[in-house]
């Protein structure tokens, strides 16, 4: 299987959010094709700055809606998950960082939550990834950038996205 043809998994609020980004960018395209015709119309589209700028615009437009709409491509769902014997994809886990006195709490979801839903971590992140099937008093490290980052887990519970 390729990178192409993996199915994204999401929750339904980032499902909701990037249908919600394609409609956007849809708008958006509409009036950089319409500002096509304007740029085109006011001088020779030689040396036309404003029509290289459009083009410019209608390509970043065309690449981002792209984008999503493979994103978007018949998505697995993520459900919250109930059980919290240990982590798994769903979960809401409570995270102690070496050197906090006080644990945050993150959503354990996919790729595509954790660039649209606050307090989401995505599963095939370096932490997200050494989460999975670990219990409330585990320790793990992670390395990020050359630097080793130990992280308690404080808690498990379902998730709530």
């Amino acid at each position: 299987m390729t990178e192409g043809d993996r199915r994204a998994a999401m929750s339904q609020a980032a499902r909701d959010e990037l249908e919600r980004r394609l409609r956007e960018f849809g708008g958006s395209l509409e009036e950089a094709y319409n500002n096509i015709g304007e740029a085109g119309g006011t001088s020779d589209w030689h040396d036309n700055a404003a029509l290289d700028e459009v083009y410019r615009q209608v390509g970043l437009l065309e690449i981002y809606s792209s984008r999503i709409q493979r994103k978007l491509y018949k998505p697995e769902i993520i459900a919250p998950r109930e059980e919290t014997d240990d982590v798994g994809i769903g979960n809401k886990v409570a995270l102690r960082f070496e050197g906090e006195s006080e644990p945050e709490e993150f959503n354990l979801l996919g790729p595509a939550d954790a660039s649209v839903l606050p307090g989401a971590i995505s599963f095939e992140s370096p932490v997200g990834s050494a989460l999975i099937g670990r219990q409330v008093g585990d320790e793990i490290e992670i390395e990020v950038n050359g630097q080793i980052h130990r992280i308690r887990i404080e808690g498990i519970r379902p998730g709530d996205f």
